[in-house]
This record gives C-alpha cells, sequence and structure tokens, in this order.
C-alpha cells in the first residue's frame, strides 16, 4: 500500500519546502528506521480508517521530510490542495523526532479527525519509550 513515487506523495513532499536529493532521502530513511519500524502498523491502521476518503498519510522527520506515506485514490492533479493536519512524535526525552500527517479530501477537518492523529502519534511515542527502556535493561 505504501507509494512513496505517487504525485500526491511528491506533492506533499514539495509542501515540505524541503528539497533534498535521493541520496538523502535515503539517508533519512536509514537513520529513522526504527521509527519507521514502529510507526509503519500505526499509519496502516490510520490509513485504514479514512479509507472512505482519498487521504494520504505521512511519517515526517523532524524537518519535514516524508519518511514513509500511505495514499489512497488521492490524484494531485484533480486535488491540487487537500487539507491536512499532524501530530508530533517524541523520543523518550521528549524531543521531536518528527511527525505525522494525515491529509484527507473531505469538505472539512474535525476535531475527531486531530484527536484521532494525536493519539496516533502518542502511540508511536509510548512504543518508542518501551524500546528504550527494553534496550537499557539488556545493556
Amino acid at each position: 500500500m505504501s507509494d512513496t513515487s505517487a504525485p500526491a506523495v511528491q506533492q506533499l513532499t514539495q509542501l515540505s519546502q524541503l528539497p533534498i536529493s535521493g541520496a538523502e532521502l535515503e539517508r533519512r530513511r536509514a537513520e529513522n528506521a526504527e521509527l519507521i519500524e514502529l510507526a509503519r502498523p500505526h499509519l496502516e491502521w490510520l490509513s485504514a480508517a479514512h479509507q472512505e476518503f482519498a487521504h494520504l498519510v505521512a511519517l515526517v522527520d523532524r524537518d519535514g521530510a516524508v519518511l514513509f506515506s500511505l495514499a489512497r485514490h488521492l490524484d494531485a492533479t484533480r486535488t491540487p490542495r487537500v487539507p491536512g493536519m499532524g501530530a508530533p512524535v517524541q523520543l523518550p526525552n521528549g524531543e521531536t523526532i518528527g511527525a505525522i500527517k494525515l491529509h484527507v479530501a473531505t469538505d472539512g477537518e474535525s476535531a475527531s479527525r486531530l484527536l484521532v492523529i494525536a493519539h496516533t502519534a502518542f502511540a508511536i511515542t509510548q512504543e518508542l519509550k518501551l524500546r528504550a527502556r527494553i534496550q537499557a535493561r539488556a545493556a
């Protein structure tokens, strides 16, 4: 379901105003491999929860570079500006490592949708904290 080459994903990347090369993007993805691994099932759930709408779910790094994304029925040529919202994902020390973004082609955004995005980011943050505790015990 991941489609990082789709026009809608390219449009989101352009909106981030972060011109990076393919090599730099791959470096960032490698650097954030653990975050991507932990976030992926949550992003898949978030995408499935919005399957009735054209949408884009993305995980971005702290600079806004798209690390992972899922798009469904989103055509950037027919939907030039899709409203979006997001929530930060934090490391166990409280530092923001990235964010979850959701762009949905509907008539408007809702507080309940923002709550779902915030909870998704919170769940990923909790998994990062749990993994850090497990790694600390093993050391």
